[in-house]
């Protein structure tokens, strides 16, 4: 079964949300999104703002795993790191979302803006 950063870079948000907790936190470059109504559309939205995202490394400890990638935001290319953190009942608590270089960043936080009007 594909694991929350696989389903998550590959822009399955059906998949990312079934393992949500309800009361999961989400951090993004830009801001904070609690809950898994407002992730839910987050995740909905970036699905139209990163692409051809590919695992470039994966680090796990007892509840978190930090997984490197690459990708593209606006055909510019982008390199990332997402943290997952599980809790208790092995549903996802916590996800960090961290986007380099900056000039892509903001392009990207731009295009998110639009989108979630």
């Amino acid at each position: 079964m594909p694991e929350f950063h696989d389903r998550f870079l590959a822009g399955d948000v059906r998949g990312t949300l079934v393992l949500l907790a309800p009361d999961a936190i989400f951090h993004s470059p830009a801001s904070d999104f609690e809950g898994h109504d407002r992730i839910a559309r987050v995740f909905a939205a970036l699905t139209h703002v990163i692409s051809d995202a590919q695992v470039t490394g994966v680090w796990r400890g007892d509840r978190d795993t930090a997984v490197a990638f690459s990708a593209r935001i606006d055909g510019r290319q982008v390199d990332g790191m997402l943290r997952v953190i599980e809790g208790d009942h092995g549903t996802v608590t916590d996800v960090t979302l961290l986007l380099r270089p900056l000039d892509a960043l903001l392009a990207g936080v731009e295009r998110m803006k639009a989108l979630l009007r």
